[in-house]
């Protein structure tokens, strides 16, 4: 037998363990589920997804000059279920995805992304519970490409109560309490422990608007000692929020506003404050269509943007910084244009952080301002053919990062995919897609500086 032959039967073999593995999972959440609500959860939204995709690149390393080409063997799950009961709401999504690198130039690896989201109603309208877990894999340093060797998995785990009290028709406080648990698989001085807490009170002027007042509390305790302008010390923490809100909703049309301030109370390093300005309008153009704009000048940190979403290429979080300063712009829509189905994101922010982990050297700093555009579409051609392509662009202006080499300048780098294809249907529930791609790093940085060439075809069996 043929080696090609022995590596395409392991991985038949690994999507079939792949397979099994996820009706255990289904299964098993179905189970905690049906256990923690006494038996009377209804049946949700299910959907699940299974592929065997083989990906060809003459450059997976994304080196400057001639990489190393890689024929790789993807298998891969997704499931996605959700459901709304009188006792719970569910959310539940995850994906894995095993790569056999047939050539050897990397080790195999399996990644795996997940969302869990639990809210169960103890008391309706008056005690909740919510779990949730977020597993993603992201960049270890996020200034450089997502190859095998830069990846890691972030793990972000919440649980806490949240009490609803009502006063009359048109006055309600609530009352929410939680602990997060934060676990990175390379950068052990992300992880840490978070006490929180939050009291708003909202008061509805009509069915229309709402009105209200928010404290929020945070202590933040990390597991290690840390890399900081004075030295290895401690980067916990207390933050504290106070801002107003308000809600209106007319029609198919939402708008959330916040405004306050942030203060932020360091155990060893120089304090820092500053405003909490939040802005997000929707509109619903039908029931397959919708945009959002979004305006945010807040203090974040990656423990609250961790998703189970593969991301794209650079721009990563920084896991080994925590708490920076976002300013920036958001556009979205999703649905039809004409005959197209349309994703389109785009977005412009600032990021500072406030405490650089790893700061012995000035020059490691990450503060940038982030340009980017993300665009998918999907256009019909036949009865059973679609075209289907993805476009990215972004842009990283860095404020402290210099390049290498013997006139260092600041960075700048520019990254773009476009990856296009057909998308065949074979059966129902049975399809072919082939698609060709080109991956640019464009940088002043000449060690940054790379791009690679990409074929993939894929079998992808789903119940949609």
């Amino acid at each position: 037998m043929t080696i090609p032959m022995v590596t395409m039967l392991r991985s038949i073999y690994i999507l079939l363990s792949l397979r099994r593995a996820l009706k255990l999972f289904l299964i098993s959440c179905a189970v905690v589920i049906f256990a923690g609500t006494g038996g009377i959860v209804q049946a949700g939204d299910f959907s699940w997804e299974l592929a065997l995709e083989t990906r060809y690149t003459d450059n997976i390393g994304m080196i400057p000059g001639d990489g190393l080409d890689e024929l790789s063997l993807v298998p891969s799950g997704t499931l996605i279920y959700e459901s709304q009961t009188p006792r719970l709401d569910a959310e539940i999504e995850g994906l894995v995805r095993h790569y056999n690198y047939t050539k050897d130039t990397s080790d195999s690896e399996t990644l795996y992304f997940g969302d869990l989201v639990l809210d169960f109603h103890l008391v309706p309208d008056l005690i909740d519970w919510r779990i949730e877990d977020h597993l993603s894999n992201e960049p270890i340093a996020s200034d450089v490409a997502d190859i095998p060797d830069n990846r890691q998995n972030i793990n972000v785990f919440f649980t806490g109560p949240e009490f609803t009290f009502r006063m009359g028709q048109r006055n309600r406080i609530d009352l929410i309490g939680g602990l997060i648990r934060t676990h990175a698989e390379d950068t052990p001085e992300f992880d840490s422990d978070r006490n929180t807490g939050r009291l708003a009170y909202v008061h509805s002027v009509s069915n229309r608007f709402d009105l209200g007042l928010s404290g929020e509390w945070e202590d933040v305790e990390f597991d290690e000692l840390v890399d900081s302008p004075l030295g290895i010390v401690s980067g916990d923490y207390d933050r504290t929020d106070g801002y107003l809100t308000a809600s209106f909703r007319r029609g198919s049309n939402t708008l959330e506003l916040e405004a306050g301030s942030t203060d932020l109370d360091y155990k060893e390093l120089p304090d820092d404050d500053g405003e909490r300005v939040f802005v997000r309008f929707a509109r619903e153009v039908s029931e397959t269509a919708e945009w959002e704009f979004l305006y945010q000048d807040i203090f974040t940190d990656a423990s609250r943007t961790v998703e189970g979403q593969p991301s794209l290429g650079l721009g990563g979080i920084n896991v080994s910084a925590d708490v920076y300063r976002l300013e920036g712009l958001q556009f979205s829509y999703r649905g039809p244009i004409s005959t197209a189905t349309v994703e389109l994101t785009a977005a412009a922010r600032e990021e500072t952080y406030v405490q650089e982990l790893e700061v012995a050297d000035s020059e490691g700093s990450e503060d940038r301002d982030v340009d980017e555009i993300l665009l998918d579409i999907s256009i019909p051609i036949g009865p059973r053919f679609d075209w289907v392509s993805t476009i990215s662009w972004s842009e990283f202006d860095y404020k402290d990062l210099l390049t290498e080499g013997p006139a260092p300048e600041l960075r700048k780098d520019q990254e773009s995919w476009l990856i296009t294809g057909i998308q065949y249907q074979m059966r129902r529930h049975l399809q072919l897609r082939a698609e060709v791609g080109r991956h640019i790093i464009d940088s002043n940085d000449p060690l940054i500086d790379a791009d690679e060439n990409l074929v993939t075809i894929s079998i992808i069996w789903s119940n949609r």
